[in-house]
């Protein structure tokens, strides 16, 4: 009885092993045509017009490849092991809630990839001075973790946003 009380501390300290065991179980590929769609959509929506060919994404002064670790899956693995931590943490009214938010994790981690793509096709596609410089900084430096931070507080903000509305409707009740 006494472990059992440790099961969630014991599952969070175990999450980085289940998750690389899981991470290969990810295809880049296919999460690499997601992002590229999502990446157009995004590009379209600024009024950018973008081409979707497999996994590159082109404007017309310029394209980009998603692939591998580009594609997020180190974002999305990311945001499950915070969306399990916050369910195990701070658990909703009912379990299916939690599960509905550990949903929603990869989901924003890659609509925040997405973000982080365009940003870098509308770089490669700008006449901007140092554009080389930027699009490494975006692409492999600090600037991509403000993707990652950007995807923490959303799922942040919508976990509270639902913990506060759940407590709301309790205290209405009578």
């Amino acid at each position: 009885r006494r472990l059992a009380s440790y099961g969630p501390l014991l599952l969070i300290l175990a999450l980085p092993l289940l998750m690389r065991g899981l991470s290969p179980l990810i295809s880049t590929e296919k999460l690499s045509l997601l992002t590229a769609r999502i990446t157009q959509a995004l590009l379209m929506l600024c009024n950018l017009p973008a081409e979707v060919q497999g996994n590159v994404v082109r404007l017309p002064e310029g394209a980009v490849q998603i692939a591998g670790t580009c594609s997020g899956r180190d974002m999305l693995m990311q945001l499950i092991i915070i969306g399990v931590i916050f369910a195990l943490a701070f658990p909703m009214r009912h379990r299916w809630q939690s599960g509905v938010m550990v949903l929603v994790a990869p989901l924003l981690a890659v609509i925040a990839n997405g973000f982080r793509i365009a940003l870098l096709a509308a770089i490669t596609a700008s006449a901007i001075p140092s554009k080389d410089w930027w699009f490494d900084f975006f692409h492999e430096s600090e600037g991509s973790l403000v993707f990652s931070g950007i995807g923490v507080l959303v799922f942040i903000w919508l976990y509270d946003l639902w913990m506060d509305w759940q407590i709301t409707r309790l205290e209405q009740t009578p």
